[in-house]
C-alpha cells in the first residue's frame, strides 16, 4: 500500500498526554515542526509479515525520500510487536542497510543546521555502528554520521565543507539491549553540536568552523551503515530516523523527544 498523507495521519497516534517528568510539556508529531526533511518510522511500513525482508522504508515526510535496498542479502528484517507494540527494522551488524537515492542525496545540501532523532536498540557493543550516514560528493567521505562507537557511547561525526577534516563528538553511554532516543543537534552557522540520550544532555562541543554545509549533494546516504554501505553496520533495531534540516530550539527538541517517548514507551528527561 502506498504511503499517503491520509495513511500517515491514520497511523499516527494522537499525542495529547505529556509523559516524562515535565507534565506541562506540549507534545508534537514530527510534521508539526518546520524543517522536516526525512521521517522514517517502521510503524509506517505496511504489507510485510514479521521476519520479512525490508526492500524499502517509506518516508512519511513531505519529500518522499524512500530508503531502499535491491540486494536481497543486504536487506534488513521487519519485526512486529517491538517497543510499545510497534514495529522496528532489524539489522544484522554485518551486511544489511538501506540507502537513499535520487533527490534524497541532496538532503544536506547547503543547510545551516540539522537535528536528528534516532529511536534505536543496539544488540551488542564492540564495534562502531552508524544508524545514519551521509557522504560528501566522495562516497566514502562522511558529511554527517550518527550512531554508537565501539564502547556503546553515542557518537556523531561530520564536516560542513567537503575539504574540512572530520570532527567527532561523543557522549552518553547506551545500555545494550535497551531502547532509547538519540538526538543530535548541530548548528553549523554557530559551529556547535549537542548530543542527547533520552532527553538528557550527553555531550556538547565545537563543530569545526562556522558556516553552512557546502552546497553539494551527497554521493551516498545510508540507514544502518557507513554512507557507502561497506562498514560500520548497525547491530540491532531501528524504529525511527527523523531528520530536520535546521537546528531546532530547546522547546521543539524536547517536545519531539517527549512525543517519541510516549509513542514508544521510553522514559524521557524533561528539558
Amino acid at each position: 500500500m502506498p504511503l499517503t498523507r491520509s495513511l500517515v495521519r491514520s497511523l499516527t497516534r494522537p499525542l495529547a498526554v505529556p509523559v516524562g517528568s515535565d507534565p506541562e510539556a506540549a507534545l508534537l508529531t514530527p510534521d508539526q515542526v518546520s524543517g522536516l526533511a526525512l521521517w522514517l518510522e517502521a510503524r509506517f511500513i505496511t504489507g510485510l509479515a514479521d521476519g520479512a525482508a525490508v526492500a524499502s522504508w517509506p518516508d512519511a515526510g513531505p519529500n518522499g525520500y524512500t530508503a531502499s535496498q535491491a540486494t536481497g542479502a543486504s536487506q534488513p528484517v521487519f519485526r512486529q510487536g517491538q517497543l510499545g507494540g510497534y514495529s522496528a527494522v532489524s539489522f544484522n551488524g554485518s551486511s544489511q542497510y538501506l540507502a537513499l537515492s535520487g533527490a534524497g542525496l541532496g538532503l544536506l545540501n547547503g543547510v545551516g543546521g540539522v537535528t536528528l532523532f534516532i529511536v534505536c536498540q543496539s544488540a551488542a557493543s564492540g564495534s562502531l555502528q552508524q544508524a545514519f550516514s551521509a557522504s560528501t560528493p566522495g562516497a566514502s567521505t562522511q558529511r554527517l554520521s550518527a550512531g554508537l562507537n565501539s564502547s556503546g557511547v553515542q557518537q556523531v561525526a561530520g564536516r560542513h565543507q567537503d575539504a574540512d577534516g572530520l570532527v567527532t563528538v561523543t557522549g552518553g553511554t547506551v545500555t545494550t539491549g535497551a531502547w532509547c532516543v538519540l538526538t543530535t543537534r548541530i548548528d553549523y552557522l554557530a559551529a556547535t553540536a549537542q548530543l542527547y540520550v533520552n532527553g538528557s544532555g550527553a555531550g556538547s562541543a565545537a563543530f569545526g568552523s562556522a558556516g553552512a554545509v557546502q552546497a553539494t549533494s551527497s554521493a551516498a546516504i545510508a540507514i544502518g551503515a557507513l554512507c557507502n554501505g561497506v562498514a560500520n553496520f548497525w547491530n540491532g533495531s531501528l524504529a525511527a530516523v527523523i531528520l530536520y534540516t535546521r537546528a531546532l530550539n530547546t522547546s521543539e527538541r524536547s517536545q519531539l523527544e517527549q512525543s517519541l517517548g510516549q509513542q514508544y514507551g521510553i522514559s524521557i528527561a524533561a528539558a
